[in-house]
């Protein structure tokens, strides 16, 4: 097996099959994620219910929401006018040459923010919880539906039934 490394280009970057992007802190995770979401609502005509992000924490799924739809905006302004300064950022003169002046996808992005709340950005836990919510019959499973959040307590309790 090869451990070969690619750069990532956001603008390139194909929007199909899967795609691993591993990177550490501070590297631009959330910039990159919100690039590909403009282009999936812009290049495949998605909506945001349409698109799934799934991260680790409450806090970092808030700043994702934050940002993309900042972004939505953001971007949006530069197709509506091309002319506009976009401060040396990559993806804005990108979405300038390729999408600018466009009324078609200015009509699809305004269309998008105001579905925005639709958005799929969760959590690992509460994506697997809404999916078996939303599946509970097909899963065999109750009405009520309990995720832990934190195992110590069932670890101890199997511990505690081993030794015995």
């Amino acid at each position: 097996m090869s451990n070969t490394f690619e750069t990532f280009d956001v603008r390139e970057a194909p929007l199909y099959g899967v795609q691993l992007v591993e990177a550490s802190a501070g590297t631009g995770k959330t910039w990159n994620i919100e690039g590909l979401f403009i282009r999936l609502m812009i290049e495949r005509l998605l909506e945001p219910g349409q698109i799934l992000v799934v991260t680790f924490t409450d806090a970092a799924t808030q700043e994702l929401r934050e940002r993309i739809l900042q972004r939505i905006n953001v971007v949006a302004r530069v197709v509506e006018n091309p002319d506009m300064d976009v401060n040396g950022d990559p993806f804005l003169q990108f979405c300038r040459e390729k999408y600018g002046g466009n009324p078609a996808i200015l009509n699809h992005l305004d269309h998008c923010k105001s579905r925005f709340d639709e958005a799929s950005i969760f959590t690992i836990h509460s994506f697997c919880k809404n999916i078996l919510t939303d599946y509970r019959f097909e899963a065999g499973l109750g009405s009520e539906i309990n995720i832990l959040n934190d195992s110590s307590v069932l670890l101890r309790e199997v511990l505690s039934d081993h030794w015995r």
